[in-house]
């Protein structure tokens, strides 16, 4: 899975036209996009019912930690990626890199 890896070290405007952009953009049926309220910063999506449903049942019922309810992208050294969470799909990961091309300019915003 592809990587996103930004060139600046500032986002101007901050996550707000990115996450506008996302927003406008996704199918109608796809999770908000939304800043991920996390040290590192980054973006976050819902899972869907079926989903949540799947990490539930993968986890026997047990309480899920709040990193296992969202598909998530951390900052980590000018690139978002997941670690050991749950990560973006390649549909959900090309239209965030649509969205920060659109808002830093394309010259600011690379797929590694």
């Amino acid at each position: 899975m592809s990587t996103i890896k930004v060139l600046t070290n500032t986002l101007k405007g901050g996550y707000g036209p990115i996450i506008k952009f996302y927003n406008e953009n996704k199918a109608a049926d796809a999770m908000e996009l939304r800043e991920l309220a996390r040290s590192e910063g980054g973006f976050e999506l819902s899972l869907t019912t079926e989903q949540l449903k799947s990490q539930q049942d993968w986890h026997n019922q047990m309480f899920l930690d709040d990193n296992e309810t969202i598909k998530q992208l951390r900052w980590s050294r000018g690139r978002l990626e997941s670690g050991c969470y749950i990560g973006f799909n390649d549909k959900e990961t090309e239209l965030l890199f649509r969205a920060l091309q659109h808002s830093l300019g394309a010259e600011c915003v690379v797929m590694v």
